[in-house]
């Protein structure tokens, strides 16, 4: 089995802040720096999601969302141990069950390749230092938005390509049909792949799996906002709907029970069980 994630900006849904928000709020971001990416979230971020909108534009403006909150990242010329004191102070969690999720993947060793439009290093922090443990496990690979670094640490460029919201399916694609990261060679063999994805463009980046008769795709959406103008898309494009920003316990608990009493490769720490709270959870 395979694991992938595709979510937006936070690496699998954070709760309170993004992966770039936690910088816009951050009190050791410069001021200019703040103001620029607030406003850009405060202009772009009803756009992305009025379904008023055509995909078309919708693209042109998650272009110029991104290429506009980067450079302003890239004028304050942090270092990587700034961003990483930002995710230290920053005021989020992880999505209900994410954890449970990770750490039930690598104890049976099945790969999680995180797919956002976040940045990487940021993620990648997010994962070892706000779950009940690190969560940054030798089974998990962020595709992101990546960082380069000069001799002195600081942050000089964003590699392309440019991941947005919207764009995020070349990336898979090429990952699954070309081989980009060498890494994912011997996950590509894995002919059971469980999709979870928080924008109804995350639906088809499997794509790359589509040709493959004896692949077998489960595809979980989480509907976060607008769930009345959503949810008949959302149903169509995904087998499984949790909505209202749900937790990800119940998929937790469904990869248990595929999983069933297969003996685990690994050990991790135990986190206990999480209730269901008040998620709806719809098969379509």
């Amino acid at each position: 089995m395979l694991l992938l994630l595709f979510v937006e900006k936070d690496g699998s849904r954070l709760v309170g802040q993004t992966a770039y928000s936690l910088l816009s709020d951050s009190k050791i971001m410069s001021e200019t720096c703040k103001r620029k990416m607030k406003a850009n979230h405060e202009k772009f971020f009803p756009l992305e999601f009025d379904p008023d909108i055509s995909h078309e534009q919708k693209y042109k403006y998650m272009d110029e969302w991104w290429n506009s909150s980067n450079q302003a990242l890239l004028d304050e010329r942090p270092t990587l141990a700034t961003l990483f004191e930002a995710v230290t102070y920053a005021q989020l969690q992880l999505r209900p069950g994410f954890a449970l999720v990770a750490q039930e993947a690598y104890r049976h060793d099945i790969p999680v390749v995180v797919f956002s439009a976040g940045i990487t290093q940021v993620i990648e922090e997010i994962l070892r230092q706000k779950g009940p443990t690190s969560l940054m496990l030798p089974n998990v690979h962020v595709i992101a938005n990546d960082l380069e670094m000069d001799e002195n640490n600081i942050i000089t460029a964003f590699k392309a390509p440019l991941m947005h919201s919207l764009n995020k399916k070349d990336t898979s694609v090429k990952l699954v049909k070309e081989l980009t990261h060498e890494w994912f060679a011997p996950m590509r063999r894995r002919k059971h792949v469980l999709l979870m994805g928080d924008n109804l463009g995350d639906a088809d980046m499997s794509d790359g799996y589509e040709g493959d008769d004896d692949v077998v795709i489960l595809k979980i959406g989480f509907l976060n906002s607008n769930v009345d103008a959503y949810l008949p898309q959302y149903r169509k494009a995904f087998d499984i709907v949790v909505l209202h920003d749900g937790p990800m316990v119940p998929v937790a608990s469904f990869l248990k029970e595929i999983i069933g009493d297969v003996a685990p490769q690994h050990d991790v720490p135990v986190i206990p069980e999480q209730p269901l709270v008040s998620a709806r959870f719809l098969s379509t």
